[in-house]
């Protein structure tokens, strides 16, 4: 009986040892690699620290070294993210300090000391605002990132308008949409933008009570539209328009700084060439005669009309497509060679400085009067499929192009006013 008593509870370990084994995907060794990756900070970053392998690879991109750090602080404040100008400080100022542990530190106290090694600081003022969120120190003024419902609605407070709203600020404060802050040496603002995150529009971009902003306060915004290049897009908001409008070498700056801050129809209002190099155009381009010159750059199409009208010079360069037709009006009009014109091309009497080789156009080709005597060497010289016409065509044509201009800039003007919402 007692050998008997011995096998049953041999045999009630056994069972329960192959329950266990089942559990454990039976008696197969545990793979050791199992959830790891090859880099050893992604590892710490997902299975010890526990973000997802996309934002452990922003922190490591932000800096390879103090990737974990940059980690562990966004893990106890995921809005982090969206300070990366302030990590950027921190970072420099561990730089500049090499015997610093940033492991001692939580984030704030690393910004608040960065900020005073850096001299990011404002003086203090009875009208001085809470937000001291510091992204970019111009010297007398710098930008301020508003985070917070409170934020917002200090600052709304503060400038008299509506980004303190529900609206406004809940979208900011849940990183829908970027808000910054324009504030003097005593933290008083100036200027107010808010970006869409998705695509970088700035809609909003007011002065105090929804004024134009002065000139001197975009100036600034050339600086920050410079540092977050990748966040701030086309400017919407009809008074960042009307405040440059006065000062197109500013314009030009700001196009340098962020070639995204101007949508195609503002570069054209401000006389600026909104064209590069390769860039595949996929609309009619009406050019007014605010610019003195107008030359399209190399190996560009244009899937519809190209009409230009100016007082200078109009230079389209060899091999340029141009799916629609073209009209030209300028005071001299350079043609390079194997260009390409879908409908028809239209020069008004100007210079043409010389006769274009392989050029095709396949509608009618109208050439100014003074050209008639030399038709022979511009038939050898040009394929063109419909009428070779020596003169204006009819109203239709060149001589219609201002009047098709004033009604693009009322079409355009029309637009940002609907735009313009407070």
């Amino acid at each position: 009986m007692e050998n008997l008593g011995d096998d049953k509870a041999k045999l009630k370990a056994d069972l329960l040892k192959s329950i266990a084994n089942k559990k454990n995907g039976g008696n197969k060794p545990k793979d050791k690699n199992k959830g790891m990756f090859k880099d050893k900070r992604l590892n710490i970053i997902v299975n010890k620290i526990g973000l997802s392998e996309q934002d452990a690879n922003w922190c490591i991109s932000i800096h390879k070294k103090y990737c974990v750090w940059i980690a562990n602080q966004i893990k106890a404040n995921f809005d982090l993210k969206r300070r990366e100008g302030d990590i950027n400080l921190i970072l420099d100022w561990k730089k500049e300090e090499q015997e610093l542990n940033l492991n001692d530190y939580t984030f704030d106290e690393a910004l608040q000391l960065a900020r005073v090694a850096h001299g990011m600081n404002f003086k203090e003022n009875n009208n001085s605002l809470k937000n001291k969120n510091i992204v970019l120190d111009l010297g007398t003024y710098k930008w301020v990132q508003l985070l917070t419902q409170e934020d917002c609605k200090e600052e709304g407070s503060a400038m008299g308008h509506c980004i303190g709203g529900n609206g406004h600020a809940s979208s900011i404060s849940r990183g829908n949409s970027f808000a910054f802050s324009l504030r003097d040496e005593f933290n008083r603002p100036h200027l107010t933008l808010e970006a869409n995150k998705s695509n970088g529009t700035v809609f909003e971009f007011k002065g105090r009570n929804n004024a134009v902003p002065k000139l001197q306060y975009i100036e600034c915004y050339v600086e920050l539209s410079q540092k977050f290049a990748d966040l701030l897009g086309q400017v919407t908001d009809c008074t960042f328009s009307q405040g440059l409008r006065k000062d197109v070498l500013l314009a030009k700056r700001m196009n340098l700084a962020n070639k995204r801050t101007f949508d195609e129809r503002m570069k054209l209002e401000l006389g600026l060439n909104m064209f590069e190099k390769g860039e595949l155009f996929m609309q009619s381009i009406n050019v007014g005669n605010k610019l003195k010159t107008f030359e399209l750059p190399e190996e560009i199409k244009v899937y519809g009309n190209l009409i230009v009208s100016i007082g200078g010079k109009i230079i389209i360069p060899n091999d340029i497509v141009i799916g629609g037709s073209v009209a030209l009006r300028g005071k001299s009009v350079t043609i390079g060679n194997d260009v390409k014109v879908g409908g028809n091309l239209e020069i008004a009497d100007c210079v043409l400085s010389k006769i274009p080789k392989g050029l095709m156009v396949c509608g009618d080709l109208i050439l100014p009067k003074s050209l008639e005597k030399k038709e022979k060497e511009i038939r050898e010289s040009i394929i063109f499929g419909g009428r070779l016409i020596f003169g204006e065509k009819d109203n239709s044509g060149t001589k219609g192009l201002q009047n098709q201009y004033n009604n693009y800039e009322e079409e355009y003007e029309e637009e940002y006013d609907d735009d313009y919402d407070d």
